[in-house]
């Protein structure tokens, strides 16, 4: 019975440890809307466009196939670009979007 309850707090321990040393990811994301247009009410749907940029110190993110917009029905990435400043990661990209809204008119 001891000899299982040490090693139950030795797996403990362990979980613990490499909890601690992987850090969960940061990235802080802004957007500029350049547009809104084409407001159809029929269709239940409206375009956006807009600049989405982020700031990272992961290589490995991918932000044009990882990207998910609630309500659009469709995306287009454009002008996407990477950049470093200081050991961070600067990416922007260009977003047309046609979005979903159900409106009370």
């Amino acid at each position: 019975m001891k000899r299982s309850f040490k090693l139950i707090i030795a797996l403990l321990f362990i979980f613990q440890i490499s909890q601690a040393k992987s850090k969960p990811d940061t990235v802080k994301v802004g957007a500029f809307i350049i547009s809104i247009h084409d407001l159809d009410f029929h269709d239940l749907q409206y375009t956006v466009r807009f600049w989405l940029w982020f700031n990272y110190d992961n290589p490995k993110f991918d932000f044009s196939k990882q990207i998910d917009i609630p309500n659009a029905k469709d995306i287009e990435i454009s002008s996407q670009s990477i950049d470093t400043v200081n050991g961070k990661y600067w990416a922007q990209m260009r977003v047309k979007c046609t979005m979903k809204k159900n409106w009370r008119v």
